[in-house]
């Protein structure tokens, strides 16, 4: 049903990079050369060297990690130069990026480094996208740009004490009224963009829309910018978490003057949209509704599907890995059984809040919606498999303003891919696919 835990941030999507690091090392000495020649011994081919410099944990992961690399060179074309490297903080600890010119993008690969000098960690991240990157010991470049023209203003959403950081992407070309769509995330405490690894398929959607004449507004979500006052509430569901929010970023939009209030639309991602029907049942004020990724099936049997399919992906799985699976599916097996008299908390929340989700029946409530609905499916998404879209048309059948989609190739953030999906595949940088958002632009222009 989403992309983490809502507080607890435990990954449902287990990430297939891990940082493993003993106790706090003494300063740890200059290793840029050792990042260097790991790089480009993973990019000649030389993968014997290039895994020598791993530690335990990392080398169990090697053919995740070989995976990851294929993979970035499918999307980015062949490494051509290691550009350059720079040390940086990852929390205690030294990190070194290494800048790679590859065919068609930079992308930085982040390394740490073990006290030994073994290579606990790595990461693919958009080049210049400083908020991943630490504290640099030199300049950091500048952050990616908008699309010309496209206008970005810092807002607020909502009031005290719940008052949310967002953006609102403005399109080129007059002072509008533009018709606008506000975007909301999948579970866990996510940024304004819906970082995951190398994606931030929020602002893809942003600026692409943007670009094609539409206003659309993201912010960070409540558990992330207030995760010290949510965590400690005994009472606390998914309308507190979502959907208030969703309500409050539409009478933000509505309220403006370059802004057609009859045109203002809701997209929710994941979670986001599974709560779609919740959202519409509390506002009336939005125009229609795109479901991306939604999932109909309860939290613990899309948490159960998941383990389920990672340990069908890697049979041979390392004793960490196959921990934090066992883990997983002991939350679940808590979910399922809960009743109203528990007191203990799950994953960070309260009992109420599994409660409330366990009553809510996303197939069953959509069909109250009567305003248009967009309902959009990657074939590879293994998080909300494709039998999800078939369920959503069984709810929706006889309902005249809904439109369907099947991306083949696309994965839960609506990314291109081949193959399973697989965790690896959200470290690496890549972006939502151009069809998604032209498909989401047409739909709005008909609203």
């Amino acid at each position: 049903m989403g992309l983490a835990s809502p507080i607890a941030g435990v990954l449902v999507s287990i990430a297939a990079f891990r940082i493993v690091l003993a106790a706090e090392p003494s300063p740890a000495p200059d290793r840029r050369a050792a990042a260097a020649a790991f790089v480009s011994e993973l990019a000649s081919g030389a993968t014997a060297k290039a895994f020598a410099r791993l530690d335990s944990t990392m080398t169990a992961a090697a053919s995740e990690i070989r995976a990851g690399w294929d993979q970035v060179v499918a999307n980015n074309g062949a490494l051509a130069r290691v550009a350059g490297t720079r040390r940086v903080r990852s929390g205690r600890y030294d990190a070194v990026l290494v800048r790679c010119d590859f065919a068609r993008a930079t992308i930085d690969v982040k390394l740490v480094f073990d006290a030994d000098g073994k290579i606990g960690g790595l990461w693919y991240l958009p080049s210049g996208d400083a908020a991943d990157y630490g504290a640099p010991d030199a300049p950091s470049p500048a952050a990616a740009a908008p699309p010309p023209g496209v206008r970005e203003l810092e807002v607020v959403v909502g009031a005290d004490p719940w008052k949310l950081p967002g953006t609102l992407a403005l399109p080129a070309g007059g002072d509008g009224p533009f018709p606008a769509l506000v975007l909301v995330h999948g579970s866990g405490p996510n940024d304004r963009d819906e970082s995951l690894g190398g994606a931030r398929p929020f602002r893809d959607l942003a600026w692409g829309l943007a670009a094609k004449g539409i206003a659309v507004l993201r912010y960070d979500k409540r558990t992330r910018v207030h995760r010290a006052q949510t965590v400690v509430l005994d009472k606390f569901t998914v309308k507190d978490e979502t959907v208030d929010d969703a309500v409050a970023a539409v009478a933000l939009l509505i309220a403006r003057p370059d802004i057609d209030r009859k045109r203002v639309a809701v997209l929710g991602h994941s979670l986001g949209g599974s709560l779609i029907p919740r959202i519409a049942a509390a506002d009336a004020r939005p125009a229609g509704f795109v479901m991306l990724a939604g999932d109909t099936r309860s939290l613990d049997d899309a948490l159960t599907s998941q383990t389920a399919y990672m340990r069908a992906l890697e049979p041979h799985l390392p004793d960490a890995r196959r921990a934090e699976l066992d883990a997983l599916d002991a939350e679940a097996a808590k979910v399922k059984r809960i009743d109203k008299n528990g007191k203990e908390r799950i994953m960070g929340l309260p009992p109420g809040y599994f409660l409330d989700l366990r009553a809510y029946r996303p197939a069953r409530a959509v069909a109250s919606v009567k305003r248009p609905l967009l309902v959009l499916q990657g074939g590879r998404d293994y998080q909300v498999p494709s039998t999800e879209l078939d369920a959503w048309k069984k709810a929706l059948r006889g309902h005249k303003n809904v439109t369907f989609a099947l991306y083949p190739e696309l994965n839960h953030l609506f990314i291109a891919g081949t193959g399973p999906s697989t965790p690896a595949e959200y470290e690496v940088p890549a972006h939502v696919a151009p069809q998604v958002i032209d498909d989401v632009a047409a739909w709005i222009g008909r609203l």
